[in-house]
């Protein structure tokens, strides 16, 4: 008699960043699966965001058989089922069971280069159910093939944020940026973690955080002089490529034009004149 243990994924969760996945002003969703994997070759969300199980969803985790996997640009929730029909968990998982993720940001210069306004008290809660106290209008959490961006939509009101934030403890609360909250049945069906028979589901429900790179305006300057121009549109942050800047993108015809070259700014240089962000670049 032989007897196996088998773990399956129960939901994956893309965690994406155009800054560090775009190339200039190539969008990492247009490119070809080479350079796509290319760019995901030295990237890692851990090294902007930290992203773990609340203190209950840990229990939750060891008590129902499930694991919490973190890789490089994903997190994976296993699950492990039952030896005799592997499209059962080996606990019976109530459907009503909720898994709670805290995100927290690990970067000073997160906002900076992230499309977000800056952080306030309202929560980014990112969730496949609706609190009770938010409008019909919320954003539910994008499935993995949805061009969605994580933005300021997904963030709570007052209200939510408040008793979402009851529901952890004192250390759980600090540096909190956001939650992912994951419930085994949705409110709808395309975001449910088990079937209504308490069945894992196949194919694996597959979610996705992204957020988009912040576009500023480029404002350069000559230091020890009057020269100052910006440019007409706002151009994309990002960690790599290049940005190519001529004459022609700026508001002005640039003084003494052939005797400059543009670089492309630091993520470190961020200011917001009236309504506009801005980038400022010495040259």
């Amino acid at each position: 008699m032989s007897f196996s243990i088998t773990y399956k994924t129960l939901c994956e969760i893309t965690v994406l960043h155009s800054y560090f996945l775009n190339s200039g002003i190539e969008e990492f969703s247009g490119m070809t699966d080479v350079k796509k994997g290319k760019m995901l070759k030295n990237y890692k969300y851990k090294n902007f965001l930290e992203i773990i199980p609340s203190e209950a969803t840990a229990k939750l985790l060891r008590n129902n058989h499930l694991v919490f996997i973190p890789l490089h640009n994903s997190i994976k929730i296993g699950v492990k089922a039952h030896p005799d029909n592997e499209d059962v968990t080996f606990a019976s998982i109530s459907l009503d069971t909720t898994l709670d993720f805290i995100i927290r940001i690990k970067d000073y210069l997160f906002e900076n280069y992230t499309a977000i306004s800056p952080t306030s008290q309202q929560l980014f809660y990112i969730s496949n159910i609706k609190p009770v106290d938010e409008p019909v209008s919320f954003k539910y959490i994008p499935l993995a093939s949805e061009a969605v961006f994580i933005n300021d939509d997904y963030k709570v009101s007052d209200v939510s944020t408040a008793k979402i934030l009851d529901s952890f403890g004192t250390n759980e609360k600090t540096g909190i940026f956001g939650v992912v909250s994951l419930k085994m049945q949705a409110d709808n069906s395309n975001l449910n973690l088990l079937s209504p028979l308490q069945e894992i589901i196949s194919p694996t429900p597959t979610f996705k955080i992204h957020f988009d790179n912040r576009k500023t305006f480029w404002k350069y300057s000559k230091t020890n002089s009057t020269f100052e121009v910006e440019t007409t549109l706002e151009k994309p942050l990002t960690q790599n490529g290049f940005v190519e800047i001529t004459p022609a993108d700026f508001t002005t015809s640039p003084p003494e034009v052939n005797d400059f070259q543009y670089p492309n700014p630091s993520v470190s240089s961020i200011q917001k004149i009236a309504s506009k962000m801005y980038s400022q670049i010495f040259i």
